[in-house]
C-alpha cells in the first residue's frame, strides 16, 4: 500500500524545498514548456490548456518575487536608516551626559544635578542603551527630548537645538521600518500562498506530459530544472575543495548534486590552462552536451549559481575541449 500512496502523492510538493526554489523552478518550467509544447499529441487541447495556466501562475510568481525582491531592499534601506539614526541619537546623549557631569557647561551643582537626574534617571545612558528597539527606543528617546524642551530655558538654546536635530528624526525613521518590515511580511506571505497552486500544477503537467510522451518518460524530465528540485539527502559536499585536472579533450565529474538541497552556488578557481565548460548532465559520462558555461581562463575566482548552469540533471560535469591539460580548484557553498 505504502507504494500506491507513493504513486499518487504529489511529485512536487516538498516541504524541505526553500520557496524561493519552488517559484523559480516553476518559472522555468513555464519558459521550457512553452518553448516545448506538443502541438501534435491528441491531448494537444489539454497541454494548451495547462500551459496557458501555466504561463499565468509563471507571471504571479515572477510578480510575487519581484514585488518580495523590492520589500527587502525597502526593508534594508530603512533597517540601515535606523540604525543611523538610533546611533546618531545614542551619540548626542552620551555627549549630554559628558557635559552635564563637567562644571564648565552649568556651574551650580545643584542645578547641574537636577538636570542630570531628570534626563539620566538610572545614573547613566544605560536607560537609554539599554532599550528594546521594538517597545522602549522610540518612547524613551521621546521622553528625553520633551525633558530637553521643557528645560529649555536652563539648558540653553544650543542644547536644544542639537537634542531636536539628532533625536527627534529617530520615531519617524523607525515608523518607516515598522511598515517596511509589515510590507515584507505581506509580500512573503503572497509569495507562501502560490506555492500550493505552483506544485499542484507542476503535478498536472506532469501527467499529462507523461501520458503524451507515454514509454520516454527523461523526455518529460527535461521539462523541469532539476536543481530546484533536489530532496534533502544525508551528503555534504558543501565546502568540499577539489583539485584535480583534466586532460585534452575530456571531462570529469565535479561533484553528484543528489540530495544538495542546501547548496546554491559554485566557486572554480582555473589555477592553469582554460577555458572549462560546465553543464548539469544526467549521467557522469555524458559527452559534451550542445549548452554549456564557459569558465574564461584566468587566476580569478569564477562564481556562479548552480541554477545558472544549463542542463537538467544533477551531475555537475567539467569539459575541456581544449588541447592541452587544465588544472583548477572548485568548492561548492
Amino acid at each position: 500500500m505504502e507504494s500506491l500512496e507513493k504513486l499518487f502523492a504529489s511529485h512536487f510538493k516538498d516541504d524541505n524545498r526553500t520557496i524561493t526554489n519552488t517559484l523559480a523552478g516553476f518559472i522555468d518550467h513555464a519558459v521550457r514548456l512553452k518553448a516545448n509544447l506538443p502541438t501534435t499529441s491528441p491531448l494537444a487541447p489539454l497541454l494548451k490548456d495547462a500551459n496557458l495556466v501555466t504561463q499565468a501562475l509563471s507571471l504571479k510568481a515572477q510578480q510575487a518575487l519581484q514585488q518580495l525582491g523590492l520589500s527587502r531592499g525597502t526593508q534594508k534601506e530603512a533597517t540601515l536608516q535606523t540604525e543611523a539614526a538610533r546611533l546618531t541619537a545614542f551619540n548626542r546623549i552620551r555627549k549630554n551626559e559628558a557635559t552635564l557631569r563637567g562644571d564648565m557647561f552649568i556651574e551650580d551643582a545643584e542645578e547641574r544635578t537636577r538636570l542630570y537626574n531628570l534626563l539620566y534617571p538610572t545614573g547613566g545612558v544605560q536607560y537609554y542603551t539599554a532599550a528594546k528597539l521594538d517597545t522602549q527606543t522610540a518612547d524613551r528617546f521621546g521622553e528625553y527630548l520633551a525633558r530637553t524642551e521643557a528645560e529649555a530655558n536652563a539648558l540653553g538654546p544650543r542644547f536644544v537645538q542639537l537634542v531636536q536635530d539628532e533625536l527627534g528624526p529617530f520615531r519617524t525613521v523607525r515608523d518607516n521600518q515598522v511598515a517596511a518590515l509589515s510590507k515584507t511580511g505581506d509580500a512573503q506571505g503572497a509569495v507562501r500562498n502560490l506555492v500550493e497552486a505552483l506544485n499542484e500544477q507542476c503535478d498536472y503537467n506532469w501527467h499529462l506530459l507523461s501520458c503524451h510522451s507515454r514509454t520516454d518518460l527523461a523526455a518529460v524530465a527535461r521539462y523541469w530544472k532539476s536543481i530546484f528540485y533536489i530532496r534533502t539527502a544525508p551528503r555534504a559536499a558543501a565546502g568540499e575543495l577539489l583539485n584535480l585536472g583534466i586532460k585534452a579533450h575530456q571531462h570529469r565529474q565535479l561533484y553528484d548534486l543528489t540530495g544538495q538541497s542546501t547548496v546554491t552556488s559554485l566557486t572554480l578557481t582555473l589555477r592553469d590552462g582554460g577555458p572549462v565548460c560546465l553543464a548539469l548532465v544526467d549521467k557522469a559520462t555524458a559527452p559534451l552536451p550542445p549548452d554549456t558555461l564557459t569558465v574564461p581562463t584566468g587566476p580569478t575566482p569564477f562564481v556562479v549559481d548552480l541554477a545558472a548552469i544549463p542542463g537538467t540533471g544533477l551531475h555537475l560535469v567539467a569539459y575541456n575541449d581544449t588541447g592541452r591539460v587544465l588544472h583548477l580548484d572548485a568548492h561548492l557553498s
